[in-house]
């Protein structure tokens, strides 16, 4: 994908050439860039969530006493 090329590239090249040359629209380009920043935060935050609960759990497994 094209916007993928200048994510790749853009310490090579000006954002603003590279949309010209690919014929994309740079708000386009901006708008993509953003939210896919966004799904990585996201993605981020659940697994901090999940190793939070996994190690809530996981404590409270380990104190537990048991009785035959």
């Amino acid at each position: 994908m094209k916007y993928v090329f200048i994510e790749k590239h853009q310490a090579e090249f000006s954002i603003k050439a590279m949309c010209r040359v690919l014929q994309v629209a740079r708000s386009g380009w901006y708008v993509w860039h953003q939210r896919r920043h966004q799904i990585n935060r996201r993605q981020h935050f659940r697994l901090v969530c999940d190793n939070v609960v996994r190690e809530a759990f996981s404590d409270a497994n380990s104190a537990m006493v048991r009785h035959a």
